[in-house]
């Protein structure tokens, strides 16, 4: 008999635990939407920056022959290329769809400097270029980086760590819209616009907090 009660009282200590857990969770998550809506989405664009940086590297390689060289100076080229459209296409779309918070634009490899406290000189503007004229007043921000390829983004926290479990942190679609997804010439463009969508139904579900 007091194994049962022990095992019962145990029980409901986990569960109370798990409970508490949840809504600390949930609470923190309704914070991060709220500072979010009042704050600034940081967008990181990805480069690909070590395999620019070994390309540059293998180039000046004098153990190279003048061939491979020249091959190798075409790859980085064509990288760089690809990269300043990808920026490009990033921007423009989410100027046009994201409407959530404030934006801005960071190079991956530059979140160091963002989160040591840089806020000039370092935002990327609408031409794919460093905006010398853009600085950031808001506070309270996360960065939306990179997905599994380059048409999604995931939310993460200022420190860098994954969001709350509840925390609409990204979009991912159910069979039927994956399906449909294939179909659209704009994957991008779609996926901000769910996204988008989510974190404005997310926001209205918990309420208001003023």
């Amino acid at each position: 008999m007091k194994v049962l009660y022990s095992f019962v009282c145990l029980m409901l200590l986990t569960n109370a635990l798990v409970g508490q857990e949840k809504v600390e969770t949930k609470s923190l998550a309704e914070e991060y939407i709220y500072n979010l809506k009042n704050g600034a989405t940081i967008v990181r664009l990805y480069m690909n920056k070590p395999k620019m940086d070994v390309l540059k590297k293998s180039i000046n390689d004098p153990s190279l022959s003048k061939e491979k060289q020249v091959k190798l100076k075409k790859q980085l080229d064509d990288h760089v290329i690809e990269r300043q459209d990808y920026v490009i296409k990033t921007i423009h779309a989410f100027d046009s769809i994201y409407d959530f918070s404030n934006v801005y634009y960071i190079y991956d490899y530059d979140q160091k400097r963002f989160t040591s406290g840089e806020r000039s000189n370092i935002f990327v503007g609408i031409d794919g270029e460093i905006d010398n004229k853009r600085t950031m007043m808001e506070e309270n921000y996360l960065f939306l980086g990179r997905g599994g390829n380059d048409e999604s983004f995931v939310f993460f926290q200022p420190d860098g760590k994954p969001m709350p479990n509840s925390f609409p942190d990204r979009y991912s679609p159910n069979i039927i819209q994956g399906i449909v997804g294939i179909f659209y010439s704009d994957k991008l463009g779609r996926y901000i616009y769910k996204l988008n969508e989510k974190l404005h139904n997310y926001y209205n579900t918990v309420g208001v907090f003023d």
